[in-house]
């Protein structure tokens, strides 16, 4: 699995396995709190920085069985200006992306590194 890197020099993709990746978000989860909130452009950055596409999103989104809560995420993900931590479309996405609230957070601070 692909993460982020963030350092001097900016963010960037790095292939880890998955004893690395544990040992990754152990150490930043100890580290850093995930921001709240970020734009959606740092989010939709730190996403494909992570391996992570705009496709496999919108296919996830197009998979949520109820109808409302489609359209909604739907309308969330096209039209928002910024990704709340909190929400039911990161939580819904961390699921059916198999993310861990961990590599969440992890997502969300690597987007705050994220020059607009």
């Amino acid at each position: 699995m692909n993460i982020l890197k963030v350092g001097r020099e900016g963010v960037s993709s790095v292939s880890l396995s998955g004893e690395q990746i544990e040992e990754f978000n152990v150490s930043v989860s100890g580290s850093l709190s995930a921001p709240r909130v970020v734009s959606i452009k740092q989010a939709r950055k730190a996403l494909a920085l992570a391996g992570i596409s705009s496709g496999a999103v919108v296919a996830a989104i197009s998979a949520i069985e109820n109808d409302l809560e489609r359209d909604l995420a739907k309308i969330d993900w096209e039209t928002s200006q910024t990704v709340r931590r909190d929400s039911s479309l990161v939580v819904s996405m961390a699921t059916a992306l198999s993310l861990t609230d961990t590599q969440v957070d992890n997502l969300f601070i690597a987007a705050a590194e994220i020059l607009e």
